[in-house]
């Protein structure tokens, strides 16, 4: 998708899960980074132990895919998900595990007590 590469940055947060390896991404997306990757998921396809893309579900617009709910499990979603009507059955989940996991402290507290006693606005934006 042409996606900016990430550090993951939720460690602060409450939330649990079970995150893809680099190979399994390699293997579910289609999308190998090295020699050694490219080489490991070709071997993995040929002895039959590999998903190569045969899981894969690439958002197909920017809207709501109603398509997305009825998906079987272990697919690989590629996508940005922006419609909050993927996540309503889940809104519950969603809270807690992006609750805060630590008190805030140095530069963010110092910042969320002068956020807390003024009138304050937040602008987002992306490129």
């Amino acid at each position: 998708m042409g996606d900016t590469l990430r550090a993951y940055e939720l460690h602060h947060l409450s939330v649990v899960g079970r995150f893809a390896t680099p190979l399994e991404v390699a293997e579910m997306s289609g999308t190998c980074n090295s020699l050694w990757q490219r080489s490991l998921v070709g071997l993995r396809r040929a002895a039959g132990l590999a998903r190569y893309r045969t899981n894969l579900f690439r958002e197909p617009h920017a809207h709501f895919c109603a398509e997305v709910l009825e998906l079987p499990d272990n697919v690989y979603l590629s996508g940005y998900w922006h419609s909050e009507r993927y996540f309503a059955d889940v809104v519950g989940t969603i809270h807690n595990e992006m609750s805060v996991r630590s008190e805030l402290a140095g530069k963010n507290l110092e910042l969320a007590e002068r956020i807390g006693t003024c009138e304050s606005v937040a602008v987002h934006f992306r490129r």
